[in-house]
């Protein structure tokens, strides 16, 4: 997600925790001017009890650690490519072969604390190619497993 050109205070934001290294919803709640450090504010339940925490970012930092707030509404519009020449709109299709290899490739990128990886994250836990490896290992070692398509080329990636 592009990061936000201009913060201001009681701007909702996602705050990456230096703590834990996950986004989360936060609330610019000041801004120093002198300084350009922004404070702020994210909310989570800690042991069964609302704890609140107050970070401060340098604004030279600000696109490391805060990001907009998705929004679905936003980010559901469709987008048109044109034809410099023609005008013409252009569609972008992809096979459902191409659709799958993406996927595969972007999980077995998926791993979190590695640099330079991606974070793809469902319901804030990770996935990525070790469950589907896991799935592989387990319909070897169980003969009634549900998994059978699972060969060692599909978990070995060559291509």
């Amino acid at each position: 997600m592009p990061s936000k050109l201009k913060w201001r205070v009681n701007d909702l934001c996602e705050f990456k925790s230096p703590k834990d290294k996950q986004w989360h919803l936060g609330k610019i709640t000041h801004f120093d001017p002198i300084t350009s450090i922004f404070t702020v504010e994210i909310s989570g339940i800690t042991e069964g009890i609302l704890a609140k925490e107050g970070w401060q970012v340098f604004d030279y930092h600000i696109s490391e650690f805060l990001r907009p707030v998705y929004d679905s509404q936003k980010l559901s519009v469709s987008h048109k490519a044109i034809n410099p020449i023609t005008g013409e709109d252009w569609f972008f299709i992809s096979d459902p072969t191409h659709v799958f290899k993406k996927l595969r490739n972007n999980l077995s990128k998926s791993h979190i604390g590695e640099k330079n990886a991606r974070e793809i994250i469902f319901n804030k836990k990770e996935i990525s190619w070790k469950h589907i490896k896991g799935v592989y290992e387990h319909t070897n070692k169980h003969a009634t497993a549900k998994a059978t398509k699972l060969t060692k080329r599909h978990i070995w990636l060559t291509s």
